[in-house]
This record gives structure tokens, C-alpha cells and sequence, in this order.
């Protein structure tokens, strides 16, 4: 397939096969197939966001996008990492190498005052002198609920540390 012009897609541009003559959106199966932004401006605000470019007036102003559109693309940017890192985890860890591992609770109260709410549990494991991190919900805290994670996600042959 090459890209072709074409005069009835939003780009001006689509996919088209040399043989069977179909064509397709160049926007199919990707993340932004209902986006009505321009495919230059999607790319100029991927790189702001992979730059860390993070000031709203400033993609804005570069972009020409509402304010609404810059927030509902950095969270759904940040939503796709997220989903990409919670699918592909890979163990960490290996002979000789240290890994430190506890257990959080994140709550959110309001100014520190009012009622303690529920929250959520979180195993994370951290590679001494990496970058190196997973951080997995849990339900609980308990060994029978934390032992199935570690020997899932971390080598064997790993030194782990732990303040228990």
C-alpha cells in the first residue's frame, strides 16, 4: 500500500493498495480514528507531550486548540502509557541485582481533614540504582496476595529488601 491523495478523507490522504485498488483511512485502527484534529497538529502536540512541554498557554496558543482539547488529549496520551505499561510489565531484577519492594496506600482527603476514606493498595518494586519500577494494585496487602506478584515480576537469584 502507498499513501495517495485523496479529496473525501479529512487529511486529504489515504491508504491505497497498488492491486486490489481499496483504499483506507490513514486514521484506521489508531488512537486518534475519531479525532477531528489535523493529523500535523496531533503530531506537533505528541511531541510537546514526549518533550514534556506541558504549558497549556503554550499548546494552545502553538496548537490553535481550546483549552478543553489540550486537557482531553493529556489525559488521553497519559491514559494510553499507562495502559501500555500495566499490559507490557516485564520482570525486573536478576542475579546479583537489588530490588526494594513495600506496600502504599493512596487516600485522598481534602485540606487533611475529614473522614478517612477507603483507598487503594499499591505493591511497587524498585531496581537499586535504576530506573526501573512496577507498581501494581492490589486489593490487599497480605503475603498470599503479594508472594504470586514478586515471583511473577522479579528474576530469580534477586536480592530483595523490604522494611518487614
Amino acid at each position: 500500500m502507498y499513501v495517495g491523495v485523496s479529496t473525501d478523507s479529512k487529511d486529504n490522504k489515504k491508504w491505497r493498495c497498488r492491486t486490489c485498488k481499496t483504499t483506507g483511512s490513514l486514521r484506521y485502527e489508531s488512537f486518534n480514528k475519531g479525532s477531528n484534529r489535523s493529523l500535523p497538529s496531533l503530531l506537533q502536540f505528541l511531541y510537546f507531550w514526549s518533550e514534556d512541554i506541558q504549558s497549556h498557554v503554550f499548546l494552545e496558543k502553538q496548537l490553535q486548540w481550546s483549552p478543553n482539547t489540550v486537557v482531553d488529549w493529556n489525559n488521553f496520551v497519559r491514559d494510553i502509557c499507562i495502559e501500555d505499561l500495566i499490559i507490557n510489565q516485564e520482570p525486573i531484577g536478576g542475579l546479583g541485582i537489588v530490588m526494594e519492594i513495600d506496600e502504599s496506600k493512596f487516600v485522598r482527603r481534602i485540606f487533611n481533614r475529614g473522614r478517612l476514606l477507603t483507598g487503594q493498595w499499591v505493591f511497587s518494586m524498585y531496581q537499586q540504582g535504576t530506573d526501573n519500577v512496577l507498581m501494581i494494585q492490589v486489593p490487599h496487602r497480605s503475603g498470599a496476595t503479594l508472594l504470586p506478584i514478586i515471583q511473577r515480576y522479579v528474576l530469580p537469584g534477586t536480592t530483595i529488601h523490604s522494611d518487614e
